[in-house]
């Protein structure tokens, strides 16, 4: 299996010890690619995108998960 993606590292973004948690670099090259007037994530658990949002200046942004993160 190969990936499309490489980044040296996951990036300053979110809380690396969550389970399952994404580079935030992946995050903020889709948003900087698309620039959404609104960003809503469903699955925020680490708080990634939470981060990535607010270093790009994004206010209209929704992040929900099914666990209650202590990110805050």
């Amino acid at each position: 299996m190969k990936s499309i993606l490489s980044y040296p590292d996951r990036g300053k973004w979110g809380n690396a010890k969550y389970r399952g948690n994404t580079s935030g670099h992946v995050i903020k090259d889709l948003l900087e690619h698309f620039k959404p007037q609104k960003f809503v994530e469903v699955f925020s658990g680490g708080g990634t995108g939470k981060d990535v949002a607010l270093d790009l200046g994004i206010t209209n942004s929704v992040h929900l998960d099914l666990f209650q993160s202590t990110h805050p």
